[in-house]
């Protein structure tokens, strides 16, 4: 959460796979998606390679022909200029954590003392907004934040046109990267980026490479998926009643920790609950970060405003996996009761002292 940020050490943060989200900036190598874990790959497109295919120049000749396109610094009058009307248009294709209005995406920080250099492409019929995205300017990069549009237009691919204007507002004003955001690795929606050509991906050691050189089959969030299965299946094994709560905050605890104050926010992706009463659970989960299997108390505790605001939002989740159970109350840690980087052991080490009983 810099106080300032130059337009250099923007590009930076974005060559080591930073993102934007409101007025911070963060990373994670994961997150929950549909009710599993995926992976996130970072991908850009170097300009000095690029080459435009034939259905986006088309895309962009047409448009241009049918519509008015503006590119201009943005101001706070969402309600007024018609924005707003497209996010609530919009949102319903958006996966994860939906935020109510465009106003609170950008975290109701206003644009005249943001600490990122924010453009807009705005697309009209006529007179009317039918599209618009938001995309911050570094030195020598260009970091899409958001694409909308009026779903009533949806046969003009107006979401890759609107990358297709940053594009050209990149080349006319000579920067080299282009960053799109990220995709997962798993079939998603947002794998409409990877047509676009020359694409790079991050491999989180600081190396940029050819999209062709992608392996999504062997990436870290399908070995914590796979873990969540062998506690499941161990469980059932033995006998030991469970329930899964899904904890989509997982990657931004120690983010949510600082900035509100309250420390032990849980840190498994996938809970498995062994033992609950009034205000507290007993869960098993795993660890990512330390690689290790943890059995601890945990306790409800008053939720501060965002972290309701998150739990209020859960409902967009449920909607694209309703399959899934998520944690929407605020739980901290109260007592760890073991943890060892072996489930077997750590498991018979908690039978053998009563901490958990199986059937």
């Amino acid at each position: 959460m810099p106080h300032s940020l130059s337009a250099a050490r923007l590009d930076k943060y974005l060559a080591s796979g930073w993102f934007r989200s409101g007025e911070t900036l963060s990373r994670s190598k994961m997150i929950s998606w549909d009710g599993d874990v995926a992976s996130i790959i970072n991908i850009r497109i170097n300009l000095r390679y690029y080459e435009s295919p034939k259905s986006f120049r088309k895309i962009l000749r047409k448009n241009k022909q049918q519509f008015r396109v503006e590119i201009v610094s943005p101001n706070d009058n969402y309600y007024q200029e018609g924005e707003e009307n497209l996010y609530q248009l919009h949102k319903e294709r958006f996966h994860g954590f939906v935020f109510p209005t465009l106003n609170e995406f950008f975290y109701n920080t206003s644009v005249y003392w943001s600490i990122f250099d924010t453009k807009q492409v705005k697309v009209y019929d006529e007179e009317k907004l039918i599209a618009t995205s938001f995309f911050d300017c570094g030195k020598n990069s260009l970091a899409s934040i958001m694409g909308i549009f009026d779903p009533n237009y949806s046969k003009y691919s107006l979401g890759i046109y609107t990358m297709l204007e940053e594009i050209e507002y990149m080349k006319r004003t000579n920067r080299q990267f282009y960053y799109p955001g990220y995709i997962l690795d798993i079939p998603s929606m947002l794998d409409y980026k990877l047509r676009f050509l020359n694409i790079e991906f991050y491999d989180w050691e600081s190396k940029w490479l050819s999209v062709s050189k992608m392996d999504r089959e062997n990436t870290p969030a399908r070995g914590v998926n796979k873990t969540h299965e062998n506690i499941a299946k161990l469980l059932d094994k033995i006998g030991v009643k469970y329930t899964q709560l899904m904890n989509p905050l997982f990657t931004v605890a120690s983010l949510m920790e600082s900035t509100s104050g309250h420390q032990g926010m849980l840190r498994g992706a996938m809970l498995f609950i062994l033992k609950e009463g009034e205000g507290f659970k007993v869960i098993l989960e795993y660890l990512v970060d330390e690689k290790l299997y943890q059995i601890s108390r945990v306790r409800e505790e008053h939720a501060p405003f965002f972290f309701s605001f998150f739990s209020n939002n859960i409902w967009q989740l449920n909607r694209n996996n309703p399959k899934i159970r998520y944690i929407t109350k605020l739980f901290l840690y109260d007592h760890v009761y073991g943890k060892h980087e072996k489930l077997t052991a750590l498991v018979q080490e908690m039978l053998r002292n009563g901490t958990i009983k199986a059937k």
